[in-house]
């Protein structure tokens, strides 16, 4: 459990110290290993000091890495708002213009 949390908390810092950059499947990763870390702390009985210390220090990033990945959802958010109106837009442009209208040029 130990080497688990290590390596959570190796991650952890890793995504905090270059969390500008940092992708969602960056983020995705780091939360799939917190959860099965918190699932194997949920199976024991005693959490250790170690573990205890380690645990704290991974909750001191938690708030930097909460806000990258609220940017992330608002940016998202932002990108699925700007489909929804040119969708929008081009609906309401198509449904100006018959499809059963004619053009005719005339020769000058």
């Amino acid at each position: 459990m130990t080497l688990q949390l290590e390596t959570l908390h190796k991650l952890t810092l890793k995504i905090a110290q270059r969390i500008d950059n940092t992708n969602i499947e960056e983020l995705l990763s780091l939360v799939q290993l917190r959860d099965d870390a918190i699932e194997s702390l949920n199976a024991k009985s005693i959490i250790s000091e170690v573990e205890q210390s380690l645990l704290q220090q991974i909750r001191k990033e938690d708030d930097l890495i909460l806000s990258r990945m609220t940017a992330l959802k608002d940016e998202a958010a932002e990108g699925l708002n700007k489909i929804a109106k040119i969708r929008i837009q081009k609906k309401t442009y198509e449904k100006m213009y018959a499809g059963d209208s004619y053009f005719f040029d005339k020769k000058e």
